[in-house]
């Protein structure tokens, strides 16, 4: 099934956790394109940033770009059951056949929905088609024992990297440096065709992204 982008801006999270831990790989998803492709205005960053060495792609032009998962929610499983906050989900990361995953979010009461403020890094290139998914654990109680299950997938999206390189734009940050980002971007979660919810996303990187100089802004319309 394809997906559908949700293009208006979330806002910007708290600091994230970095984790990743490697898990087999789920089917494929159907690809969510969320960024329009734009004519380029550009400008340096460099002209205002002091002297400093490019980190650069490699000559295959891989990189390692950084998913920041902030926060999922959901609106209900089948049958109308809203998603219960005993059951902690988490997120997955595929890109060919490495998959990663974040540890299992954090219940927000008054808002509904689960924190994960937790960074997934993979290395991609622009040609790769990043799929992330909301992973459950499943169990039943069979009262003397629970019995578990395989992981059930809630919902699902893909991401083209290629429209997200035209989006990371250079920013200098204390700790950091000078690094390359996306703003915070709401996604639509699908599962067998329907919307179940909705996850933000944004996408960073340290390495100047393919075909780009050391600083450069890139302005879309």
């Amino acid at each position: 099934s394809s997906a559908r982008a949700v293009g208006d801006p979330a806002p910007q999270p708290r600091p994230l956790r970095p984790r990743a831990l490697a898990r087999s790989a789920p089917a494929m998803f159907s690809f969510l394109p969320f960024f329009g492709a734009g004519v380029a205005v550009q400008r340096r960053l460099s002209d205002l940033l002091p002297c400093r060495a490019s980190v650069r792609c490699s000559p295959g032009g891989s990189f390692k770009l950084s998913f920041c998962i902030h926060t999922v929610s959901l609106d209900a499983l089948g049958g109308g059951r809203k998603t219960s906050p005993s059951v902690r989900p988490w997120v997955t990361v595929t890109v060919g056949s490495k998959t990663k995953q974040s540890e299992p979010g954090d219940w927000l009461q008054e808002e509904q929905q689960w924190c994960f403020q937790e960074t997934i890094t993979a290395e991609v290139t622009a040609k790769d088609e990043a799929c992330i998914a909301v992973v459950s654990p499943q169990q039943v109680d069979l009262g003397v024992a629970a019995v578990a299950l395989s992981d059930r997938t809630l919902g699902d999206l893909c991401v083209h990297v290629a429209s997200v390189i035209p989006q990371l734009q250079p920013e200098e940050r204390d700790l950091d440096g000078l690094i390359y980002a996306t703003q915070s971007v709401n996604f639509d979660l699908h599962k067998e065709g329907a919307r179940i919810g909705r996850a933000v996303i944004s996408f960073e990187t340290k390495q100047v992204p393919p075909g780009r100089d050391e600083g450069e802004i890139v302005t879309g319309r």
